[in-house]
């Protein structure tokens, strides 16, 4: 969609408080100034209700649920944003046409909260006569459901009240929806396709709720994800709010979007090495260097896009238990590969060393990574190591450095993350799959920014809640993603030991595409937002306008 500003995350409090406070504005000044808009109906038993129409020019359509003030400017506002050609964005009010858009009064908005939120089959009924309104009038065919808020939690209630859903709900996505007023979900039910995103912030949902959800949702063999953020409290996607955080409102709508397209669209693919039309750009060259700790033998290539001049970001991929594959096809070095691709230069992590690539002995690579956890200053020996061979090289620019580790490479990673502060020139660090009971305390203040991608059949809930009380603590900036369904090893194509070590496509996919898009924010490797703010409040102002000269 042209018309959707991309949104990078941003620390800067100026550029969070200059974005709340206009959009947040505009957004009240429209719900206010137009309170009783003749939004076009659809019905349950006698009462009518009001949706909008963000735009119908796609049979697949994705349907906001508003939060408790009503069905208003942000929500609009979203529905416009969401929409394109390749999917339709509507809103479907929650209250009675005889209640305002935006309601102003506390005690109404409880009232009328509390009538659907509170009655979990009323609230599914009222969602499954707004479908059917849209399929029969608006030509959809397929649907995903976003809730905000109190809508988040009904949306959740949906699962609860419909063990058989609906054919055409494609995806139920939960953000910040109160987990305390959600109702349990019965294991019984019949078998669906329909998966569930579910976006948490850190400072609003308390870690036994997320635990319960998690085996609620597990319970039903449901597809679901779950992603928490820091430093991130309630009604953090509305502008118009306080609270409003746009680091985690940016990786909201990046991983909303693409969501859309993987259980809308059908348009997602999990990637296994380049493209073809793209690998004839790729360079690759051989780098031999010695450990100056212990003497150990090392090398790797460095792979980029020898299309595209000058030097570039570096991003170190530190291998799984069985050390680097060195061949081309390896799996270290098709990720390398694929992160050139994408505009990176990208080197293998050579931590076992000469004589140890591509082990094939489990019990030598079992005496190799206790060898090496038990060692962190070997881990990050190995990992300045693999800076100093290919800081010099033209491609690499090294004061911009991210590092990608995989399955043991991942615990290791953990290992670089506990000892290196931020402010240097390590930007962020990803973990695909690794063990986080093996990690160390972290020990420095303000670490490393972090996403962390976890087999939800993997780690242990209660690692993953430990290890966000370490960053809390520490102060760092982190986000964490739980897959479904999901064991160890789960991004590695030919993993096919069950029960413990199985590829898991979905997961592969949604965790790469997390990780390119964390690179590319401001935390990481991206510039300034102040150009994506100010694209943010043209395209709010130009929603507003199209708002009231369609509703006026």
């Amino acid at each position: 969609n042209s018309r959707t500003p991309h949104l990078l995350c941003s620390a800067d409090p100026r550029i969070s408080t200059m974005l709340s406070v206009f959009l947040g504005f505009f957004s009240l000044s429209l719900s206010f100034s137009l309170p009783t808009l003749p939004l076009p109906t659809f019905q349950l038993n006698s009462e009518q209700f009001g949706y909008y129409v963000g735009g119908e020019q796609s049979d697949k359509c994705a349907v906001l649920i508003p939060d408790w003030d009503g069905a208003n400017g942000p929500e609009f506002f979203r529905a416009d944003q969401l929409s394109s050609d390749s999917i339709s964005g509507f809103v479907l009010s929650m209250y009675p046409d005889s209640a305002p858009l935006y309601v102003a009064d506390s005690s109404q908005r409880g009232q009328l909260v509390s009538r659907v939120r509170g009655n979990a089959s009323y609230a599914s009924d009222l969602i499954d006569a707004g479908l059917d309104h849209l399929r029969a009038n608006h030509g959809c065919d397929s649907f995903v459901i976003l809730g905000f808020c109190s809508g988040g939690t009904i949306v959740l209630n949906y699962v609860a009240a419909r063990p058989d859903i609906r054919a055409d709900l494609k995806g139920i996505v939960s953000i910040h929806g109160g987990l305390t007023s959600r109702e349990a979900i019965d294991a019984n039910r019949d078998s669906s396709s329909t998966r569930i995103l579910v976006l948490s912030g850190g400072d609003d949902d308390a870690q036994s709720n997320i635990a319960d959800l998690e085996a609620d949702l597990d319970s039903t063999g449901l597809t679901w994800e779950m992603t928490r953020y820091a430093d991130t409290p309630h009604a953090w996607t509305n502008v118009a709010s306080s609270r409003y955080r746009y680091r985690a409102d940016s990786r909201t709508w990046g991983s909303i979007d693409f969501f859309l397209q993987d259980v809308l669209l059908n348009a997602v693919e999990a990637q296994r090495g380049v493209w073809s039309d793209r690998a004839a750009h790729i360079a690759r060259v051989e780098v031999n260097y010695t450990s100056p700790v212990d003497g150990t033998n090392l090398s790797s290539y460095l792979y980029w896009d020898k299309s595209h001049r000058g030097a570039k970001p570096l991003v170190l991929v530190a291998p799984d238990w069985t050390g680097l594959e060195l061949e081309a096809d390896g799996y270290e070095m098709s990720r390398a590969e694929m992160l050139a691709a994408e505009g990176y230069a990208a080197v293998g992590v050579d931590i076992f060393g000469e004589g140890y690539h591509n082990v094939p002995s489990f019990e030598t690579r079992g005496e190799l990574v206790n060898k090496y956890l038990s060692s962190p200053e070997l881990v990050l020996d190995r990992y300045h190591s693999a800076i100093r061979a290919t800081a010099d090289l033209p491609p690499v620019d090294a004061s911009q450095i991210a590092l990608f580790g995989y399955c043991f490479g991942g615990s290791a990673s953990f290992h670089v993350h506990a000892l290196e502060e931020a402010g240097h020139a390590l930007r962020g660090i990803v973990s695909f799959h690794g063990g986080l009971s093996s990690r160390l305390p972290i020990s420095v203040d303000h670490p490393v920014p972090i996403l962390v991608q976890s087999g939800a059949s993997d780690d242990a809930v209660a690692d993953v809640h430990m290890f966000e009380d370490d960053l809390n603590a520490a102060e760092g900036v982190w986000e964490i993603t739980r897959y479904s369904n999901t064991v160890h090893a789960f991004t590695e194509w030919d993993a096919n030991s069950p029960p413990g070590a199985v590829y898991n496509p979905i997961a592969d996919a949604r965790s790469w595409h997390a990780a390119l898009s964390f690179l590319r924010g401001p935390d990481v490797f991206g510039s300034s937002p102040v150009s994506d703010v100010l694209e943010l409040l043209l395209a709010g102002v130009d929603t507003g306008i199209a708002n009231t000269r369609q509703l006026a």
